[in-house]
């Protein structure tokens, strides 16, 4: 966008909306804009913190040949969104009418085949499922390696 673009788009955000703007440069940072102080032909003062950050009412100005674009952090009522962006939203808005809004129902769910659900007893453990033949032969190692020889228990 030229600067005679961001001038006029800046320049039609309403005051109580400039705080849902945000404006990102093109060296990665994002600025959470407050308030306009100045909107100027080649660069804008404004109030506002660099996003992530706690620092409010901090005053920037930037050239409009940084910026890479502006988003809207929070939901407008259509006639102010319309209002910023008429010209930009070509086949969306008719000569000053606005955004179509026809609500239009949701496609039909597909049918899904019915779920058999799942049998309510689980089946029985095997033995070896269950590891309850290792486990014996387990701890019978354990006992004899803990006696030795001797029957007697180590003493560490």
């Amino acid at each position: 966008m030229t600067d005679q673009q961001w001038s006029q788009l800046l320049h039609r955000v309403p005051e109580d909306a400039q705080n849902a703007l945000m404006l990102a440069l093109h060296n990665g940072t994002t600025i959470a804009v407050q308030d306009f102080l100045r909107v100027d032909e080649h660069f804008i003062l404004l109030r506002g913190r660099v996003a992530g950050t706690s620092d409010t009412g901090q005053m920037f100005c930037l050239p409009y040949d940084k910026l890479l674009y502006a988003c809207l952090t929070r939901p407008l009522p259509e006639q102010v969104v319309v209002g910023i962006f008429g010209e930009l939203l070509h086949g969306l808005v008719d000569a000053g009418s606005p955004l179509e809004t026809a609500e239009q129902p949701p496609p039909p769910a597909p049918e899904l085949p019915p779920m058999t659900p799942p049998p309510l007893t689980p089946p029985p453990l095997s033995p070896s499922s269950t590891g309850g033949a290792n486990l014996a032969s387990l701890r019978e190692r354990l006992r004899a390696k803990l006696t030795g020889s001797g029957g007697e228990p180590k003493k560490p």
